[in-house]
């Protein structure tokens, strides 16, 4: 936090808010600083203001393992006046020294693949997993997968930054998932900071969160003999003998998420 001259402004009055958190406020230090820490992913709004300055509001955008730099330059207010910052966000973190990819809930929910954690992998630079789930042909199975050297056994799964891998399989999900609960998906493939114990591959699901106002969506996927292609000659197909079909996947679901508790919960 400075003024137009560069010079640092301790004690200026910084407030953070957004959906899931309502209105928080803080103080600048004595070298300017500021910091707002354990942020869900999400966009936020700062608010900055101080005695003799024109206020200035900014949005931020928070996403999984990211510190973001955020720098104010404040100018003296003549008349009362308030000034809104549109640039964007810088998108370098400069103290970060791992490697990482984030997919966010609209990537999850348009860029056209199977829904499971595996399918996503492939899209991960350096992944490298060992089948091609077409259609969701593969769900239902845990792929095999490594990374710039590591083995499938490294890999740590994680949910909302809790260590959730199988204890009796090293490298493996204990579960299967609702792909439609994240918010985000962090899949980290080097320099992994100290809460990942293995030099592995750490991946990090992160829910969707409440918000103060009640919301929700429903969601309905079909595949089926009759949406894939098939060349088998109409002879064969009459002649043959054949049972029911066994590729036919149904995903059906919804969620729902509002406030217990307006600003807190």
């Amino acid at each position: 936090m400075a003024d137009a001259s560069g010079a640092v402004l301790p004690g200026a009055t910084i407030t953070i808010s957004g959906a899931n958190i309502g209105a928080h406020p803080t103080q600048t230090g004595s070298q300017g600083e500021f910091r707002f820490l354990n942020l869900d992913p999400g966009t936020y709004k700062l608010s900055v203001g101080m005695a003799g300055f024109a206020t200035v509001t900014r949005e931020v955008v928070v996403t999984t393992g990211q510190n973001v730099n955020v720098a104010f330059s404040m100018r003296v207010a003549g008349q009362s006046e308030e000034v809104t910052v549109t640039a964007e966000t810088p998108v370098v973190d400069v103290k970060r020294v791992g490697t990482a990819t984030t997919l966010t809930k609209e990537e999850l929910a348009q860029v056209p693949q199977s829904r499971d954690p595996w399918a996503v992998l492939k899209t991960v630079p350096g992944v490298l997993v060992d089948r091609v789930n077409v259609a969701g042909n593969e769900s239902g199975q845990q792929s095999g997968f490594v990374s710039k050297g590591s083995l499938p056994s490294d890999t740590q799964w994680n949910l909302d930054g809790v260590v959730i891998t199988d204890v009796n399989s090293n490298g493996a999900s204990s579960s299967y998932y609702d792909f439609d609960a994240f918010e985000e998906i962090n899949v980290t493939t080097g320099g992994g900071d100290l809460k990942v114990a293995t030099g592995g591959i750490g991946i990090n699901f992160v829910t969707k969160r409440g918000t103060n106002a009640f919301h929700g969506s429903a969601r309905g996927f079909l595949a089926n003999h009759k949406l894939q292609s098939d060349n088998t000659p109409a002879e064969v197909k009459a002649f043959q003998p054949h049972g029911p079909h066994t590729d036919q996947i149904f995903d059906w679901g919804g969620d729902l998420g509002g406030p217990i508790i307006k600003d807190k919960l």
